[in-house]
């Protein structure tokens, strides 16, 4: 344990001292009337700005999706907030096969999900026989955390497929992003032992 803490301290002293006697040479160690200078400036402050465009993208993105219309050709997902609302869905259901989505603004792969496997049409016409729901727990609320752990998942993207006995077939279970083809296998797999 010192001696890991011993490394990280020194590699701190190693990366912060060379900015400390920059910093505090007032100006006087880099030249501020070179050309060089100013073309520096801009490239840097370019890098900055992409940088900054990239890290704010989880907040906009979504909001543009929606706004430009990508989610139109994906199946209408049925909004649940909660387990009790899940299992009403399953009572509701009938016999039908159904699809529950955990989704989240910040998480890129759900946008993935989204944009190339849900929107493919081959996947949304398999998916209009389905009873497709979304749990969306951005806010991460206790219904959320309590939903997430019902299936002992700490977060999106989750997947998960109920036959038409209303359980969870934990098999065809999918907890990243998958391209449409092998998407409308598990729905496939699903589909031929209900």
């Amino acid at each position: 344990m010192f001696l890991g803490g011993s490394a990280l301290f020194v590699l701190a002293l190693g990366m912060g001292l060379p900015l400390l006697v920059v910093g505090t040479s007032a100006g006087h160690l880099l030249s501020r009337a070179a050309a060089w200078y100013d073309r520096i400036r801009v490239v840097f402050g370019v890098v900055l700005l992409g940088l900054a465009v990239w890290i704010v993208s989880p907040i906009w993105l979504p909001a543009w999706d929606r706004l430009s219309g990508a989610e139109s050709s994906a199946p209408q997902f049925r909004r649940i907030g909660s387990l009790a609302e899940l299992q009403q869905e399953l009572q509701s259901a009938r016999g039908q096969l159904v699809l529950l989505d955990f989704t989240a603004d910040w998480c890129t792969t759900c946008r993935e999900l989204e944009r190339d496997t849900f929107a493919d049409a081959t996947v949304a016409s398999e998916l209009s026989t389905w009873r497709v729901l979304r749990a969306d727990v951005t806010a991460a609320g206790e219904a959320d955390r309590q939903l997430l752990a019902s299936f002992g998942l700490f977060g999106p993207p989750a997947v998960l497929m109920f036959g038409a006995d209303g359980q969870e077939r934990k098999a065809e279970r999918i907890l990243n992003f998958v391209p449409p083809e092998a998407f409308l296998n598990h729905l496939k797999s699903v589909k031929a032992n209900p």
